[in-house]
């Protein structure tokens, strides 16, 4: 008999799946939050939020109170320890707790600075963004992920910044002499829908669903200009004295036509010009 059965069970209740990992606990894991001080030493923190996370489930475990506190956690492999607090970049550690064990997790402090981002011509120059330039500069700690982005001149009033070794990547756009056409284009866009019934739950059975989307001839009249791809080294001594940093982002100048975006794309991705960010 090939006749399709009927789910009576219904849709698997994700929730209560979590809510049951998360009561197992039955592990004792001692987890440490420590911070770290001016001086570069790590001090312990209290009044740190701490979780643990294994595959999706997050459990919340409590609140740091003493230099070291002990949790029930769930068995599992590869889990995660989470802690945050107010005014310090989020940390984790990886964990495996099918037996006890302990974890030290560290966070570092953010630190607030007022900003400006500057442009840097052909020649070494700098001057201040004009009313027809759009700034955006992604700046990406590459231990932690911490990013953050800043802009022009939609800009915030500071940036929040920690030690470490940052990934900056911008982008200047500015009105141009000439139009820019954009062909008519048509695509096809398909997304997979998961469909979790009792079957597919370590499986996730899934349903396609797919829109055709067209797009009309656009024309702009602005277009990058210049940018800024390169790897920037936070010190925390030189971060801890500073009020104010300037970054820089390199344009050889304003294409004339649509050929030169392209030369343009080739400087910006050479680093030519690269100025390094400056506290002050």
């Amino acid at each position: 008999n090939n006749q399709a059965r009927e789910n009576t069970e219904g849709l698997l209740d994700i929730s209560a799946v979590e809510t049951t990992i998360c009561s197992d606990a039955q592990t004792e894991l001692e987890v440490h939050v420590v911070g770290v001080a001016e001086d570069g030493t790590l001090e312990d923190l209290s009044d740190a939020d701490v979780s643990f996370q294994c595959i999706n489930n997050v459990c919340p475990l409590g609140t740091t109170r003493t230099s070291s506190d002990i949790y029930m956690v769930p068995p599992c492999v590869n889990g995660q320890i989470i802690a945050e607090k107010e005014g310090y970049q989020k940390g984790f550690e990886i964990v495996t707790t099918t037996e006890e064990s302990s974890v030290t997790v560290v966070l570092e402090k953010y630190y607030s600075l007022s900003y400006d981002i500057q442009i840097v011509d052909a020649e070494g120059n700098t001057r201040d963004p004009s009313s027809e330039d759009v700034l955006f500069v992604t700046l990406t700690e590459q231990e932690t992920g911490y990013s953050t982005t800043l802009s022009y001149p939609y800009q915030s009033e500071n940036v929040l910044l920690i030690p470490g070794e940052y990934t900056l990547q911008g982008k200047l756009v500015s009105s141009v002499p000439f139009d820019i056409s954009i062909d008519p284009n048509s695509y096809t866009k398909c997304t997979s829908v998961p469909q979790i019934g009792l079957g597919g739950l370590f499986g996730l059975e899934s349903d396609t669903s797919c829109t055709d989307i067209s797009l009309s001839e656009i024309e702009l009249q602005n277009s990058f200009v210049g940018g800024v791809d390169h790897s920037w080294n936070v010190d925390r001594y030189a971060l801890q004295g500073a009020e104010h940093v300037t970054l820089y982002v390199t344009s050889p100048g304003l294409p004339e036509d649509i050929d030169e975006i392209e030369e343009i794309y080739a400087y910006a991705d050479a680093g030519l010009g690269y100025k390094e960010p400056e506290f002050s």
